[in-house]
């Protein structure tokens, strides 16, 4: 897992750093976060984004959507990565909720306690 301060790096823009947020939800199968991220970051991702993360970001959205298919079939939180670095310290921690990780798609709810389901 990356240390906070390198996740950025020297020449980061608010649309890489967006984009890196969330490949890191892709990578650690939390399409929740994915979701919300898609919803609340896309007009500015792409007023700031440079073509080559354009194109980056649409092959995401891509492969985002066999995914949301996927959880539909079979409920919110079922391709989260339990082995994953940071998805086990955010359980240990108490940081995530299982219980309002895992279900129905449209269940409302939040993940992490006191925030909006975003990173």
């Amino acid at each position: 897992m990356q240390h906070p301060s390198s996740f950025m790096g020297e020449n980061s823009t608010a649309a890489s750093f967006i984009l890196k947020c969330m490949k890191l939800s892709e990578e650690r199968g939390a399409y929740h976060v994915l979701a919300t991220r898609f919803r609340e970051n896309d007009a500015e991702l792409r007023a700031t984004a440079t073509p080559e993360e354009l194109s980056e970001y649409e092959r995401l959205k891509v492969r985002a959507a066999s995914a949301f298919r996927f959880e539909q079939k079979h409920g919110r939180g079922s391709l989260l990565r339990m082995d994953h670095p940071l998805n086990r310290e955010l359980i240990t921690t108490g940081v995530i909720k299982l219980a309002q990780v895992v279900g129905p798609v449209d269940t409302p709810g939040t993940v992490f306690v006191g925030r909006s389901a975003g990173l």
